[in-house]
């Protein structure tokens, strides 16, 4: 094997490696160039540089068709800019020398060229200045090759400033892709959206389709657009610029007054909408005839205002609803804002009820502490008997006292523990006549009793410290309940509705009989579309699950279920609330199997599973202090609290130190439970722990192999602080999660974790349910078929999904099939 030749890659050439870089290069602008070929916007995109470039900002300057190119560059790259170039510049050459327009098409390619370099995108002078630098660099090898170009080089310097300038006006543009559309455009959006909309209206200037000017016929339909979107307001002022405007570009002064005409009584009918606004534009154009004479001309306007008509009713209207929104103050965006901030209210105050539940949840769990009885008489007893024994234990005369007159000597340090709790201390004085005859140790008796005494007032000084620590916690606790009832205009929710599929989902599924009560589409964060529904109750059909996910995955275009499931059924009013979500990716099967100890009736282990808000699912397992039913307090509590605070949104870390606080000042005993917490990712397949001093989890892989998520972190209720280590681990279909507690793997001194593994390589993988059967009766079996502590094992074998799915019911307590049984 020493002499074996080596393999090695054959060396390329300069040359060739040149010709690979070349092709890697060509195949990447194929590519780029297939990906803009592919963008349906392109063509519009073009159409609209050769209008902007047609459109003049003062005779003789041109700049709103360069401006586009530097938009065009910075919003879909190099590629679609030379395009639009291209379109540019041919609406350009129809108004400008050919060399002007050859300087400007050589400028816009050297600035395409340079943005494909890889430092372009990070130049911080902005593609504007990169454009102005390049053509200023341009200049003087050009003036030396050609200097006969240096009168139009004079025409060049504004048109250049006209460009920066426009180019960094009209860069807001490339915002508008990625903002929500709920919130309107600001003033810089607004500015970028106008100066397009002027360089379209003066780029269709002397563009004709027969007889209709098509500059006009522009006009016409934003006016009635104006009209109908912003009112009288809007109406009237966007009349007189357009009417102002035309002026400049046809010369006659008559267009003011007949745009103005035309904005004004536009804007009267706005009220009735559509309707409204075009029976005002009719009448405004019978009045035509008072401003213009020529009956030519006449006609040819109501052509214009025939076509502009036809073309504003076929305007759809949810796009003008659309873009009224988007505009400052118009009457729809004030429209839309009052019920966003109505649904934003409703949902403030379902979110703040969730969490006022939590806090009443957390009062609850105080007020279900273990109140200690009062002392009975036979404390007293023990009392007196610690008192004999310390004070009285050496004395000679203790057989006289506590023996032969053991009744009055009894009675004698009753009273004596009266006068000293009284008092507070006691002297040689307060001695009753028969002990100051018999006792022959008063000094230690007086001493004794003190200490005694306080003692007992000490203990009681601590126990009310506690009950009233207890009480305060409950008050302050049902006081945040009730502040954050009150207080729903406090909070903040970024929370986005989608009124537009709203609609929709309500007319499919009004065609379909379903009748909805309330109906809302939220986009997350995260990308998923919820969609939240209230109906009436289906009387058991499940036509939520059904029916609606049908309807919603049809009208969406992709897959939906339902993920969380509220009905009541309780008259008088009988609703069914639920949940639906994108149809996540994997599925899960949960089993659960468990033993109690020997003796007990009860078993301290608890564990749930949560659904929660974001689509993941949360499985606990939580073991209490020792075992019965103290033990299963403990573990009820922390279950309890972790689900209801995960539930109501809190971060799951929030939840386990806030269980951790309330076990702290829940019991005056040394009480604590642990936390085992696997977080699922249906749609990403990722499993996130959280172990609290919890045993070992373990994860059988689907083909071998088991990993072992362990942690070392003490139990909660404990210390005042906890130690978080959350672990990440990636999930596959087929793979199965254990969850344990530590009855099965350390309660006994047979079982370990190498014997868990080799239980586990011998069971069957497939059938979750004989697996968890099997590992606690080897735990048994291993002790001698004792029970020596509660056995807990949790399963959840991971799918992918094939269809179906499962549906959360809300008001179940505790959702794992489980069996309890006693191993033989």
């Amino acid at each position: 094997m020493k002499n074996r030749p080596k393999l090695r890659a054959p060396e390329l050439s300069g040359k060739a490696m040149v010709l690979a870089r070349l092709f890697r290069l060509l195949a990447g602008w194929l590519k780029r160039a297939a990906a803009v070929a592919a963008d349906g916007r392109l063509p519009l995109l073009s159409l609209l540089a050769y209008l902007l470039g047609r459109a003049p900002l003062v005779p003789g300057i041109y700049p709103f068709g360069l401006a586009a190119v530097m938009t065009a560059l910075k919003l879909r790259g190099p590629l679609a800019g030379f395009i639009v170039l291209v379109f540019a510049a041919r609406g350009m050459t129809a108004q400008l020398p050919s060399s002007t327009v050859q300087y400007w098409f050589l400028v816009g390619s050297l600035t395409c060229g340079a943005a494909v370099l890889p430092y372009f995108a990070k130049l911080r002078t902005g593609i504007s200045t990169a454009f102005a630098i390049i053509a200023i660099l341009t200049v003087p090898p050009l003036l030396l090759t050609a200097p006969w170009l240096v009168p139009e080089f004079i025409t060049w310097l504004p048109t250049l400033a006209a460009v920066w300038a426009l180019g960094n006006l009209l860069m807001p543009i490339t915002e508008l892709n990625g903002r929500r559309r709920t919130v309107p455009l600001d003033y810089q959006e607004l500015t970028a959206v106008s100066l397009i909309i002027l360089g379209t209206f003066l780029g269709l200037s002397d563009i004709r389709v027969g007889t209709v000017h098509l500059q006009e016929l522009f006009g016409s339909v934003l006016l009635l657009t104006a009209a109908q979107i912003g009112g009288l307001t809007a109406a009237a002022v966007g009349g007189m610029l357009l009417g102002f405007l035309t002026a400049l570009t046809s010369g006659s002064l008559t267009a003011v007054g007949i745009y103005g005409v035309f904005g004004l009584l536009s804007g009267l009918g706005a009220r009735r909408q559509k309707l409204g606004v075009s029976f005002a534009f009719v009448t405004a154009n019978l009045v035509l005839p008072l401003f213009v004479g020529n009956t030519d001309v006449l006609f040819e306007q109501w052509a214009v205002s025939s076509a502009a008509l036809l073309i504003f009713f076929l305007l759809p209207t949810g796009c003008l609803r659309r873009l009224a929104r988007a505009l400052p103050s118009t009457e729809e965006q004030r429209r839309n804002q009052e019920l966003t901030h109505k649904r934003l209210r409703e949902m403030l105050n379902q979110r703040l009820d969730d969490f006022a539940r939590v806090f009443e949840e957390l009062s609850a769990t105080f007020n279900q502490i273990p109140r200690r009885p009062p002392m009975p008489d036979r404390s007293c007893d023990d009392y007196l008997l610690s008192l004999a024994r310390k004070a009285c234990s050496d004395c000679a005369g203790f057989q006289t006292c506590w023996e032969t007159r053991f009744h009055q000597t009894y009675w004698d340090m009753v009273e004596l523990l009266a006068v000293a709790e009284k008092k507070s201390r006691i002297g040689f004085g307060d001695l009753p006549e028969q002990v100051v005859k018999y006792c022959m140790q008063p000094y230690q008796l007086t001493t004794s009793i003190n200490a005694v005494t306080e003692m007992l007032r000490l203990e009681a000084f601590w126990q009310g410290l506690l009950k009233e620590s207890h009480e305060l916690v409950i008050n302050q606790l049902e006081g945040l309940s009730q502040i954050m009832r009150s207080f729903a205009n406090q909070m903040e929710l970024e929370v986005e509705f989608d009124e537009e599929w709203e609609m929709r989902l309500k007319a499919a599924l009004g065609r379909q009989h379903i009748p909805v009560e309330s109906l809302r589409v939220i986009r997350t964060p995260g990308g998923k579309s919820e969609i939240h529904m209230r109906m009436e109750h289906c009387g058991g059909v499940q036509a939520c699950q059904e029916k609606v996910a049908r309807v919603v995955s049809q009208v969406l275009g992709q897959e939906y279920s339902v993920w969380t499931r509220e009905c009541s059924d309780a008259l008088p009013r009988t609703r069914c609330q639920f949940v639906l979500l994108p149809e996540r990716v994997y599925n899960v099967q949960i089993e659960a199997a468990r033993a109690i100890k020997d003796g007990s009736l009860i078993s301290g282990d608890n564990y749930c599973q949560v659904w929660l808000r974001d689509g993941k699912l949360a499985i606990v397992v939580s073991d209490g202090m020792g075992y019965g039913p103290r033990a299963a307090l403990e573990s009820t509590a922390t279950i309890g609290m972790l689900k209801q605070l995960m539930q109501a949104g809190f971060d799951r870390e929030f939840a386990v130190r806030t269980v951790n606080s309330v076990l702290l000042l829940r019991s005056a005993d040394e009480t604590f439970a642990t936390v085992d917490l696997a977080i699922a990712d249906l749609y990403t397949g990722e499993l996130e722990f959280i172990k609290i001093g919890a045993a070992p989890s373990f994860i059988v892989r689907r083909g071998s192999g088991i990993d072992i998520v362990r942690s070392n972190t003490l139990p909660i209720g404990i210390l005042n602080t906890v130690e978080l280590e959350p672990q990440v681990v990636t999930w596959r279909h087929g793979d199965i999660l254990l969850m344990m507690t530590d009855g099965v793997m350390n309660g006994y001194s047979g079982l370990n974790e190498e014997w868990l593994n080799r239980v586990v390589r011998r069971a069957p993988q497939r059938d979750l349910k004989v697996l968890l059967e099997l590992i606690l009766q080897e735990a048994q079996a291993v002790n001698g078929g004792e029970i020596k502590d509660d056995m807990t094992v949790v399963g959840v074998q991971l799918r992918k999904r094939t269809g179906g799915g499962d549906v959360v019911e809300e008001s179940s307590i505790n959702e794992i099939p489980v069996y309890s049984r006693r191993l033989a």
